[in-house]
């Protein structure tokens, strides 16, 4: 359980990261609708992430202590994710609808890199535990 702890840290640390990025970008740039449907989009994304994180490490303990398995909780992500369109939609003139779709995107593709980046470092440090290993058989 220690492992997805640090995997849940380190996305939320990623997704907070890109926030501030955004909330830069809208107060810097000139296209801030597409910065306040992306940061509108992202908000929404972490939350629903955070959501989905909590119900996975209920699920996980409920599945090892042999309990009743709960729900995921996929309808309020989706529920979320209908009222941030429909707010989006609302105020199309100030928020570009596709930033917000593709922000809604945007922790998912943070798991993913987050994803390919751990199973790096995890091949990377068996390699190098191999090599020792097989060094300390040489010797």
């Amino acid at each position: 359980m220690q492992e997805y702890e640090r995997m849940v840290s380190s996305q939320r640390k990623w997704m907070l990261y890109l926030l501030v990025i955004l909330a830069i970008g809208y107060g810097v740039t000139s296209f801030s609708q597409v910065f306040l449907g992306l940061l509108l989009g992202s908000s929404v994304s972490l939350f629903n992430m955070s959501l989905l994180q909590k119900k996975v490490r209920a699920f996980g303990e409920t599945i090892t202590g042999n309990g009743k398995v709960f729900s995921l909780d996929t309808f309020t992500r989706f529920a979320t994710i209908g009222l941030t369109i429909f707010f989006a939609l609302r105020f199309k003139e100030k928020v570009n609808i596709g930033s917000v779709i593709i922000g809604l995107m945007s922790s998912y593709i943070v798991m993913l890199i987050n994803t390919f980046i751990s199973t790096a470092k995890t091949i990377k440090k068996t390699e190098r535990n191999d090599k020792n290993q097989h060094s300390n058989l040489l010797n």
